[in-house]
């Protein structure tokens, strides 16, 4: 957001610079080379140039906008969500807290006594000032909730301030209350959390998922990331019903972190009555699972799934073997997928194949299938021939 403040300041009126003479394409292919502050320079310069380079710099600079919900942040993002330039560029927001910050500083933030959740989500000050500035961002329909630069203390989320639960329920109450638009939801609290990213069950508002309004908003989401532990019951649930509400959801990414509950919400997925024709799916779990669940809930996207990632997934009652088998013979669409560090009963971690000790997929509509010859428990493949490349993978001796 800062190089879009930088750029606002008026470039000089006139087309001198060599540059300028340039074709539209190679102004645009330089532009692409160069960082958001040196691009926004760059735009200073001449106002052929500023409209030149107009559509590139709304890619690299406004495509995606930080916040921390915080008084002056969100000061800015209005004042960017004027700009009749800017705006149509603006697709996501990022919500996060820079170093030494905290997220929404400057607001006051009311709470229930007794649960710590937030009181009427959508009539708080901070809330409004968000909603304010979305109603002139219309495309803005993606929503990032990570944590990066917090440490583990929880003397770091005073009640007058926002935690990573607090910021999930204003998105959601936003959702049911106000026809919030979104299509891309995502919570990140992994990154650099050695001890886990635990949401706090006690800070979500849960009923507000289970409202008309909420779920046929909720209906138009398309991607669902959610990065965080399942530690509790009521978390697993929680999220369950996230996913079951995305009628239109393509790609699902679930990494359980070091949650205790993740079997739970696998088993409840796996038998749920109404879930979206998944094409993208990922997951990881430290944790284990039990092997006839997860082959449950993939064979629930057995007609439509194209891209299938696994990591760290260790899995009980059942083998490897049984689940690549049906990825074979079950999966028609199945184009690309992508095994790392899985584990069963007879391995802690599948030694697949190495590259020098294999034959690989052979014949003219045979496509690249790498196994890593540095990473025996990694596999890697991107190739219209499935059922060919998984086959030379079952069928190799010491495999299992």
């Amino acid at each position: 957001m800062k190089a879009a403040a930088d750029d606002v300041a008026a470039p000089i009126p006139n087309a001198t610079i060599r540059i300028c003479a340039l074709p539209m394409e190679m102004i645009e292919l330089i532009a692409g080379f160069l960082s958001p502050i040196d691009l926004s320079h760059l735009r200073s310069t001449c106002r052929t140039l500023c409209a030149k380079t107009m559509y590139k710099f709304g890619q690299t600079c406004l495509s995606t906008v930080h916040t921390d919900l915080s008084y002056l942040s969100l000061q800015r993002l209005y004042e960017l969500s004027q700009n009749v330039e800017f705006r149509p560029h603006v697709c996501g927001l990022r919500i996060s807290a820079l170093p030494g910050t905290v997220l929404g500083d400057g607001f006051c933030w009311t709470r229930a006594s007794r649960t710590g959740v937030l009181e009427l989500p959508h009539l708080q000050p901070g809330v409004r000032a968000l909603r304010r500035a979305l109603h002139y961002l219309p495309k803005c329909t993606t929503f990032i909730v990570c944590i990066e630069h917090h440490d583990n203390s929880i003397n770091r989320y005073k009640p007058a301030y926002l935690g990573p639960s607090d910021v999930i329920t204003i998105i959601l109450d936003s959702v049911a209350k106000t026809d919030l638009s979104v299509t891309s939801f995502h919570i990140d609290l992994k990154t650099n959390r050695p001890r886990g990213a635990f949401l706090d069950s006690s800070r979500l508002l849960t009923e507000c998922i289970s409202k008309h309004i909420f779920m046929r908003n909720w209906a138009s989401v398309r991607t669902l990331q959610l990065h965080h532990s399942v530690d509790s019951r009521g978390v697993a649930q929680w999220a369950t019903q996230l996913i079951q509400r995305s009628h239109c959801l393509n790609k699902l990414d679930i990494d359980f972190d070091l949650g205790s509950k993740a079997g739970i919400m696998i088993r409840d997925l796996s038998k749920s009555k109404l879930l979206a024709p998944i094409r993208d799916l990922r997951l990881s779990s430290p944790s284990s699972l039990k092997g006839a669940d997860l082959l449950a809930l993939l064979r629930r996207f057995c007609k439509c799934l194209r891209t299938l990632y696994l990591h760290h997934v260790f899995i009980r009652g059942l083998a490897w073997r049984e689940i690549i088998t049906a990825l074979k013979d079950e999966f028609p669409d199945l184009v690309c997928v992508n095994f790392f560090r899985l584990g069963c009963a007879s391995f802690p971690i599948v030694p697949f194949p190495s590259l020098d000790e294999n034959l690989l997929v052979k014949g003219p509509q045979a496509d690249r299938f790498a196994y890593r010859s540095n990473q025996r428990g990694f596999v890697d493949s991107f190739t219209p021939t499935m059922q060919a490349a998984l086959g030379a993978l079952l069928d190799n001796g010491e495999f299992f």
